[in-house]
């Protein structure tokens, strides 16, 4: 029997990952694009860092926000004037 809230997800290297682990992963890897994208310039890194977070917890708490607007969008009728 598994106590609520010990359930592992996937395995990595054979070892269980815990969604705590996994997102301090997915933080990572956006911190590590922000440097990579602001051309690996050193000094950065807590604000690569913050910055990753917000995006990420964005995304975990409200993944509705990461649809593009034009998808959800509906289409405007535009009146072109015939001369």
């Amino acid at each position: 029997m598994t106590r609520r809230g010990t359930e592992k997800t996937q395995p990595v290297l054979g070892l269980p990952v815990s969604p705590l682990i996994e997102l301090h992963e997915r933080i990572a890897r956006r911190a590590y694009d922000l440097y990579e994208e602001g051309g690996c310039v050193t000094g950065d890194d807590l604000d690569h860092w913050l910055e990753a977070e917000r995006e990420i917890r964005i995304e975990v708490e409200r993944p509705e926000i990461m649809v593009p607007k034009s998808e959800t969008a509906k289409p405007k009728k535009i009146e072109v004037p015939v001369g």
